[in-house]
């Protein structure tokens, strides 16, 4: 297009094609439509709770292709406001630098923090991300078990504060999430849905 450099344009074309290329990141870059299938529960502490959180799970990232990120999940116990997980690190969650990839994070801590969430409301929550931050303190490697760590506390009607602690086997801070979650109102959301599949068929019309 005008005014660009057609140059510089190549040189970040090339970077985008090439970059995640052969490595776990390429969905990233390529769009992928995939079901999540099972997540893995291990022995937990209130077999109700962990019923729902799995059904939450399975279900999450259903059909955005987050799948191959959240499959290693392994859901270790619950209770109302924590969440444990553990997982290994996979060739699927790595960068160009073969650590674990920053935006992978991103996913798997909205996971476990909206699961945690999930424990604090009887049937569950409907909400939506309004902030997300990471402290990015130790590199993951592949083959590295980590556990992760999150809790979730109600702050007034309509926010839930969370955070998620990534931690390797000897218990040190790898790194920290912290997402706030938009609770609400079920039946408005519903609405909200129907509103916009209406307006979807009316434009598709046009």
């Amino acid at each position: 297009m005008s005014g660009y450099n057609d140059s510089l344009i190549d040189e970040i074309r090339a970077i985008l094609t090439g970059k995640y290329r052969g490595i776990g990141a390429e969905p990233y870059v390529k769009p992928a439509m995939c079901a999540v299938r099972d997540v893995n529960v291990m022995s937990a502490n209130n077999d109700t709770l962990t019923d729902e959180i799995r059904a939450v799970l399975n279900g999450y990232h259903r059909g955005i292709g987050a799948e191959p990120y959240i499959k290693p999940l392994k859901l270790i116990s619950v209770k109302p406001g924590e969440a444990l997980f553990r997982f290994t690190v996979e060739d699927t969650q790595l960068n160009s630098s073969g650590y674990m990839h920053g935006g992978v994070v991103g996913i798997l801590t909205d996971t476990v923090t909206f699961g945690a969430a999930h424990s604090l409301v009887k049937g569950g929550i409907t909400g939506t991300s309004l902030e997300m931050n990471f402290k990015f303190l130790l590199a993951m490697k592949k083959g590295q078990t980590i556990d992760v760590k999150a809790d979730a506390v109600r702050s007034g009607k309509n926010l839930i504060l969370c955070s998620a602690d990534f931690l390797n086997e000897d218990g040190k801070l790898m790194c920290r999430g912290t997402q706030t979650i938009y609770l609400i109102d079920p039946a408005k959301f519903i609405r909200s849905q129907d509103s916009r599949k209406t307006l979807l068929r009316r434009d598709s019309k046009l």
